[in-house]
């Protein structure tokens, strides 16, 4: 079933349901508001005689006269059912049988087809019931009134429900007009397999314009996902090439004069080596970025900064001997990250300035109020300033001669920034051309 279809029955069931519990109430109440009516005339009928006392004269009858509605009967009867006293403007009444009755009641009944109201109520004298009242009125004119109103009731409930329906074929269109304007869009971007945007409508919902522009920013993520794919792929292809190309030349050297010249034989098993230890870096490289970029967040912990640094050092002295100083004024400075993802940051980031600095390279951790720093800074080439807003993307190279003679394959830099924002932290980069280079980290330094 469509959406659009239960929004009809949804519509149209809720209309009658309201019309149903809309229509009893009005019913009922009219009814008892009808009987109230009734009800309170006969009884000041019954209290006026009771006050009276039995007529014996014309003037008393002519007062009961006026008292009593057309087609009435009036009856002052004893308790033995003998009728001491009875007047009507209906001779037709006088054939109801009389009843005595010690308590006031009311009857609702039918005689000779007309419907009828009898109210009964005893006379007391010194406690003791002597007589009852019986007054006895038609309810035809009462009936047909509820029967009119009944009519009116189903023919405005008619005419409501065929207005409900046509409202609801009317507000399920401008309802789900929009999401049919979902529903073309991504169809459209399924097939032409170009990304597009729901246009923001202002006479559409709240809610609606909420969904469009959620969906919207939905695109938007996923264009710039694919966008960076395509552009991963192209880089990652370009770099795979090169050593290849390296790696097929040097074998075709070796095919043609290896096996006679020791010179030859020996600078192409060293550059074939060099250039699969590169592409096994890249891959290695490559793999660790992808596993990190699929995890949505790192388990963060309150750690000691300092810690860190040392054991940063400490890996390092592990595979080069160039100095590395930690600068700490305290022994411990709180931060608020993942401790093997630190380390590796850390490690990325001086690995890089050992390869652009003959000099030292220092690692600087500070704290400022909430937020802790820390810095990797080395003093060597530096990066031109157009080239700061693309240091961090996958396979940037300020220089690529240089960066291939030192090793790297641009992919560290994207690494560290990914592991960055996975911690929810903070990199930044400041560089000056031949003075030198500082990466900053910031951190929350407590939970």
């Amino acid at each position: 079933m469509t959406l659009k279809a239960k929004l009809h029955i949804l519509i149209f069931t809720w209309t009658i349901i309201i019309l149903l519990v809309g229509n009893l109430a009005v019913y009922l109440l009219f009814v008892e508001m009808i009987k109230d009516k009734k009800e309170n005339s006969l009884e000041y009928i019954a209290s006026t005689i009771e006050n009276q006392g039995i007529p014996k004269s014309d003037a008393d009858e002519a007062v009961i006269q006026k008292l009593l509605p057309e087609d009435s009967l009036v009856r002052i009867i004893a308790p033995t059912n003998e009728i001491k006293f009875e007047y009507t403007n209906e001779s037709d009444y006088s054939k109801i049988p009389a009843s005595f009755s010690p308590q006031a009641e009311y009857t609702y009944d039918s005689y000779d087809g007309d419907d009828v109201i009898v109210f009964v109520r005893p006379i007391l004298a010194a406690g003791d019931v002597t007589a009852s009242i019986q007054v006895i009125s038609d309810f035809e004119d009462e009936r047909e009134d509820i029967q009119d109103l009944l009519y009116v009731l189903l023919t405005v409930s008619g005419i409501l429900l065929v207005i409900s329906i046509l409202l609801s074929f009317l507000a399920s269109s401008l309802f789900l007009r929009p999401l049919a304007q979902f529903i073309k869009t991504m169809e459209d971007i399924r097939i032409s397999r170009n990304f597009k945007r729901i246009s923001i409508n202002d006479k559409n919902s709240k809610e609606m314009n909420q969904v469009a522009q959620t969906f919207n920013a939905m695109i938007e993520q996923l264009e710039e996902q694919f966008e960076k794919q395509e552009q991963f792929v192209s880089n990652a292809s370009h770099e795979l090439r090169t050593p290849l190309t390296i790696i097929e030349s040097y074998a075709s050297l070796l095919k043609r004069w290896g096996r006679e010249n020791e010179e030859v034989l020996k600078e192409s098993i060293d550059a074939i080596h060099q250039e699969a230890l590169g592409l096994k870096a890249m891959i290695k490289q490559l793999l660790e970025l992808a596993r990190y970029e699929e995890q949505m967040t790192l388990p963060l912990s309150d750690l000691n900064a300092v810690d860190i640094g040392k054991k940063t050092i400490n890996r390092l002295k592990g595979f080069t001997n160039r100095p590395i100083h930690l600068l700490v004024k305290e022994d411990s400075i709180p931060v608020f990250a993942n401790e093997q993802a630190l380390i590796q940051v850390l490690t990325i980031l001086a690995d890089n300035a050992f390869k652009y600095s003959e000099d030292k390279v220092e690692i600087k951790i500070d704290k400022d109020n909430n937020k802790t720093t820390l810095q990797v800074i080395d003093y060597g080439v530096g990066i031109p300033k157009e080239d700061l807003p693309h240091v961090f993307d996958r396979f940037y190279r300020v220089d690529k001669a240089r960066q291939r003679s030192a090793g790297g394959v641009g992919i560290g830099l994207s690494i560290a920034h990914t592991l960055v924002e996975k911690m929810e932290g903070q990199i930044s980069i400041q560089s000056e051309p031949e003075k030198g280079t500082i990466i900053t980290l910031a951190f929350k330094a407590q939970s």
